[in-house]
């Protein structure tokens, strides 16, 4: 059998893109969450450049939501992970070219919502960190430097529940005229665990938190590349008082059962079976499922969808070989 692959496709993005980028998945306290995972995946690197479109809140196609989400608890560091290469197939984060701020947003769903269903676009974002010009560097560089990592710290003060949180990195060379200015944004989806919130922020729409003529966005990188006094674009950053202590209010996802992975794609385990007929039976739910994996696998590649192949192949081959003895089940 023969089956669409996204690899071929995601090469040829990258390559033609090649100063382009994207987060591709997160870190939660330094664990890697597998490529695409919780994330809602552009379709390719290619900046967001329409500073009035709704891509301004989590990319193209970021209002749509995806099926998993990660857990985190307040306090926790979350490194977002950039990539030119959108599949890790090769390494680089940022081109030196792309110079400028970034910013890190959290949106929070409505009580009882899930987030896989909460539209980026609209108010309720709030700005958790942000880094523009300092000790000599951008933020851009400074991510180049720490290979493609970006990490910041979840508030303490949140009040618990699913949030959609957002990366943002402004690149400035072409910022001298209005409206040159390109955005890079992804967001992931997480469920944060809180012992409570005693400062509520003020929130802003996206888009709308940035103004195309401010400071900071129009600005001449080629010729001020050592800015003194350089204005991060976008609102404050929501600075509540701490407020340490035990998490005492946890949320928890339930379980997806995957036994195999590919971004936000989760393989079930096959069904068992007896006899010859279910055990076709068995493949071909094995057979469907990488169908669908294929054919949901976003730019961040198929890898998890290869590797689930394979136990089709295995399967079918225990099928045709095994004929009336036939019996349990896969993997």
């Amino acid at each position: 059998m023969k089956f669409f692959s996204a690899s071929l496709a995601v090469l040829a993005l990258a390559s033609s893109t090649a100063a382009h980028h994207m987060i591709t998945n997160i870190l939660i306290n330094g664990e890697e969450m597998p490529l695409g995972k919780c994330m809602r995946i552009p379709p390719t690197t290619s900046p967001v450049t329409d500073i009035y479109s709704d891509a301004m809140a989590c990319n193209v196609g970021g209002n749509n939501g995806v099926q998993r989400v990660c857990e985190a608890n307040a306090g926790d560091s979350i490194s977002f992970m950039w990539r030119t290469w959108p599949d890790a197939s090769q390494p680089g984060s940022l081109d030196s070219s792309h110079q400028g701020p970034c910013a890190v947003y959290l949106k929070k769903a409505p009580d009882g919502q899930s987030v896989t269903s909460l539209a980026a676009s609209g108010g309720g974002w709030f700005k958790i960190f942000d880094d523009g010009y300092r000790d000599g560097s951008f933020c851009s560089q400074k991510i180049a430097d720490n290979g493609g990592r970006m990490t910041v710290r979840l508030p303490t003060d949140l009040a618990a529940g699913e949030y959609l949180i957002r990366g943002e990195q402004i690149a400035l060379h072409d910022a001298a005229r209005v409206g040159g200015a390109q955005y890079y944004i992804g967001c992931a989806q997480i469920a944060i665990s809180s012992a409570g919130q005693k400062t509520v922020p003020s929130t802003v729409a996206i888009p709308g938190h940035i103004d195309q003529n401010g400071p900071g966005v129009v600005f001449d990188y080629w010729n001020n590349k050592n800015p003194a006094n350089y204005k991060t674009p976008g609102p404050a950053v929501f600075s509540p008082p701490a407020n340490p202590g035990r998490i005492n209010q946890r949320l928890s996802i339930q379980s997806s059962n995957c036994i195999a992975e590919n971004a936000n794609w989760c393989g079930k385990a096959l069904p068992s079976f007896e006899g010859e007929k279910s055990c076709y039976t068995a493949a071909a739910y094995c057979w469907n499922q990488v169908n669908e994996c294929f054919s949901s696998a976003p730019a961040t590649g198929d890898k998890g969808c290869k590797a689930f192949e394979k136990v089709c192949e295995k399967a079918t081959a225990h099928c045709r070989s095994c004929g009336s003895s036939c019996s349990g089940r896969f993997p």
